[in-house]
């Protein structure tokens, strides 16, 4: 399979990214990197059966997955990972994602908007992270309250942002628990 991939990327897929002014910076059974202005492109062969990619943003160094700039960015519903099957070759799937990466990830290069849909991914990573965290810390809160272990509800109600009316009153009642 890793002989299959490494062909497509030599027959197939250079020349495209030759074509728009890339160079191949990377080559390997798994992995395919180009260089593209100031941004790295990387296709991977993963599990032998799963293909994606990568937008490394030299200038941030920060990278994203080809499918968060999808959906997260230009809200499309295509989710940009391809899985091989009977019917969906290797070759196959490694074509879709350079198509997709050609009508939408160069644009936004080409625009310069490429940094501000890795901005905006990483700051929507960071929003998604935080509210996990809350909503962990939520769950910690109500089985302390439950436990009667009001230091730790107040300790767990306070890494939340903004408190609906019952975990204000829960935390209200700690409070004056501790007191005593």
């Amino acid at each position: 399979m890793s002989n299959a991939f490494i062909k497509t990327i030599e027959i197939d897929i250079i020349p495209i990214f030759e074509k728009i002014g890339a160079k191949v910076l990377k080559k390997t059974p798994n992995e395919a990197a180009f260089l593209f202005k100031d941004m790295e492109i990387s296709i991977y062969l993963e599990r032998e059966f799963e293909v994606y990619a990568t937008i490394l943003s030299l200038k941030l160094n920060k990278s994203v997955y080809l499918s968060e700039i999808l959906s997260d960015y230009l809200n499309l519903k295509d989710r940009g990972i391809y899985h091989l099957s009977d019917r969906f070759t290797m070759e196959m799937c490694v074509k879709n994602i350079v198509d997709i990466i050609i009508s939408e990830v160069v644009p936004l290069v080409l625009d310069g908007r490429i940094n501000e849909a890795i901005n905006t991914i990483t700051l929507k990573r960071k929003e998604d992270l935080g509210k996990y965290y809350e909503d962990l810390a939520e769950k910690e809160a109500e089985k302390a309250f439950k436990e009667q272990r009001y230091d730790d509800v107040i300790l767990h109600y306070s890494k939340i942002k903004k408190l609906d009316d019952v975990q204000k009153k829960r935390l209200n009642i700690s409070l004056s628990k501790l007191k005593k």
